[in-house]
């Protein structure tokens, strides 16, 4: 199924390898296996280029949209502004496009997805991962404040969205340390209790 960004007169196309292959005919697609590898792999080709020029469009204008053209963006991807000013607003929307990409593409690993939109929802580049079997995992985004009750409120749910059925999913937040902790990894001090933390899931 493709994702239509219909505003701006475009439709993103998830699957070219497997289109590709379905319009081989079925004694083809059943019995010429090295020809359908070859078929599959030009699809994935044309896909790896769809993706790198659908990327390079959604953050050229979605950078640079404010007001208006922001929620005209959060319609397109189902965000809406409700409080927020446009510089979180634009951290939401990101995260929202991110989420959806994810789900339509299904190429990336979980952890890794869900670390760039756990990092791009929470407006930092740092979150640790740690892994707390079995089917659970926790992200602490690491900032320098804690967000405002009805942001993390949000960020609750729009993880919830992009997070694995089966997997139960913690979300934490904890302040940058400032003095004292030069050489210790985070996730030490984070696991030591050197970090301080406030956990936004129950």
């Amino acid at each position: 199924m493709a994702t239509s960004y219909s505003t701006l007169g475009l439709d993103y196309i998830p699957d070219h390898d497997d289109r590709l292959v379905r319009k081989l005919p079925s004694h083809i697609q059943t019995e010429a296996e090295r020809l359908v590898a070859l078929v599959s792999g030009l699809g994935a080709g044309v896909q790896l280029a769809e993706d790198y020029l659908f990327g390079v469009l959604d953050l050229s204008t979605l950078f640079n949209a404010r007001g208006e053209q922001l929620e005209q963006w959060g319609d397109l991807v189902g965000e809406k502004r409700g409080p927020l000013s446009d510089g979180d607003y634009l951290r939401f929307i990101r995260a929202r496009l991110q989420i959806n990409r994810w789900h339509d593409a299904g190429t990336r690993s979980p952890i890794d997805s869900m670390l760039d939109i756990y990092a791009t929802i929470m407006g930092t580049s740092t979150v640790l991962y740690i892994n707390t079997p079995p089917a659970c995992f926790e992200l602490v985004a690491v900032r320098d404040r804690f967000l405002p009750d009805p942001q993390a409120d949000r960020v609750i749910r729009a993880m919830l969205d992009a997070t694995p059925a089966g997997v139960r999913l913690i979300l934490t937040e904890a302040l940058a340390p400032t003095t004292g902790v030069s050489g210790s990894p985070l996730a030490t001090l984070y696991a030591s209790g050197g970090l301080c933390a406030r956990r936004l899931t129950p």
